[in-house]
């Protein structure tokens, strides 16, 4: 009787030991399926929820800003315009496993993708036979990166005035390019989607029309009314309270000045571009006329309905510029975007319509304003002969 009551109890004690097994193997089942879904959503949040805080932000629609912030903090000096350009994350991952290096730089250089890279053959004829295949693939390797002079654009930043500017150039007096009258139809509009970009001394953005966009507007619409009698509209309405709605809001702006005036010979969207670094102030910066001044270039949007009409425009404006100021064009003065940010920058609203971007964030407001003076002469030439 005693040796079944101690078996019972044995038996028990062995049920509920296998019991809490059980709870305890449940626990850590339980504790890695938290793990596992804490990462999956870890993994959501990263590759979509922070791309649409940042998209509230800014008012990039970009599905893969994670992949775009990489390269631009990998190649600071490349603009990113959208991941259906440059392929994504997953893609760059793809290349690097299979394509190597040499084709991600490609893809990501655009100089690199579109030069030829010819290797040759005496970097093997002058290799031992002893080396291996690593070793010639590695000497393949660093050939790739060797650029010749012919492949380097040699820039000039400091030029001297007596080699760039003549003295209408300078002052403007006695101009051949002035009107003898101001045309009682408005020739010239400008106007700012993005109001609130500010410059030197003031924060990035501000809302002081002394140091924002709006200042070296002032100074673009001035030279052109005082020293050429070329009518103007300076529109200072603020747009971008909400980065997301600023471009349909300054495209309401535009629309209601069509449809009073019709077309302009000119319209104008005035921004400054974006910098992080003050290293990189040199490449938005000039000397005209011994004075600082903010490089310029003209945003365009490539399958816009008008872009043939808006091209042409722009290479006579750019060749003006060239010519009477050499450095004031910054690289080759153009930035293509396949398509703008809601509906090609209003640049789909008329073949006038252009969008400028002027220096950046580390430029001062008083080198925005010189490059607005010259700027003005330069469209005041461009009104002036447009038809010969």
């Amino acid at each position: 009787m005693d040796n079944n009551k101690f078996e019972s109890k044995a038996r028990y004690i062995r049920k509920i030991s296998q019991n809490e097994d059980g709870c305890f193997k449940n626990k850590k089942v339980l504790n890695k399926r938290k793990i596992v879904c804490f990462f999956i959503v870890a993994i959501v949040s990263i590759t979509f929820l922070l791309p649409l805080k940042i998209n509230a932000f800014t008012g990039e629609k970009h599905l893969d800003l994670v992949y775009i912030n990489f390269m631009k903090f990998t190649f600071p000096n490349i603009k990113l315009v959208s991941s259906k350009e440059t392929g994504g994350i997953m893609e760059l991952l793809w290349d690097f496993k299979n394509k190597g290096k040499q084709e991600i730089l490609k893809n990501e250089v655009s100089f690199l993708k579109n030069q030829e890279q010819k290797v040759s053959s005496e970097v093997f004829n002058n290799c031992n036979d002893t080396k291996t295949k690593d070793e010639k693939s590695s000497n393949k390797d660093n050939e790739f990166f060797n650029l010749k002079e012919d492949s380097i654009h040699k820039f000039k930043d400091n030029i001297k005035d007596k080699e760039i500017i003549t003295e209408e150039g300078k002052n403007f007096k006695n101009s051949p390019y002035k009107n003898k009258e101001k045309s009682k139809k408005p020739q010239v509009l400008i106007y700012h989607t993005h109001t609130h970009e500010g410059f030197v001394p003031a924060k990035a953005r501000t809302s002081n029309t002394k140091y924002n966009i709006c200042a070296p507007g002032d100074i673009l619409a001035e030279t052109l009314e005082k020293d050429f009698n070329i009518n103007v509209i300076h529109d200072k309405t603020v747009h971008d309270n909400n980065y997301t709605y600023c471009y349909p809001k300054s495209g309401q702006t535009l629309d209601k000045y069509l449809k009073t005036y019709g077309d302009f010979d000119l319209i104008i969207d005035l921004h400054r571009d974006s910098l992080e670094s003050l290293a990189a102030k040199k490449a938005v910066t000039c000397k005209i006329n011994g004075e600082n001044a903010a490089r310029f270039m003209f945003v365009m949007t490539t399958t816009n309905p008008y872009y043939k009409d808006q091209k042409k425009t722009v290479d006579k404006i750019l060749d003006i510029t060239n010519k009477n100021y050499p450095g004031l064009v910054r690289g080759n003065g153009i930035y293509p975007y396949k398509r703008g940010k809601n509906y090609y920058y209003s640049q789909n609203k008329s073949k006038h319509s252009f969008l400028i971007e002027m220096g950046s964030n580390l430029n001062t407001i008083d080198e925005a304003k010189t490059t607005c003076k010259y700027l003005g002469r330069v469209m005041a030439e461009y009104l002036k002969t447009k038809n010969e």
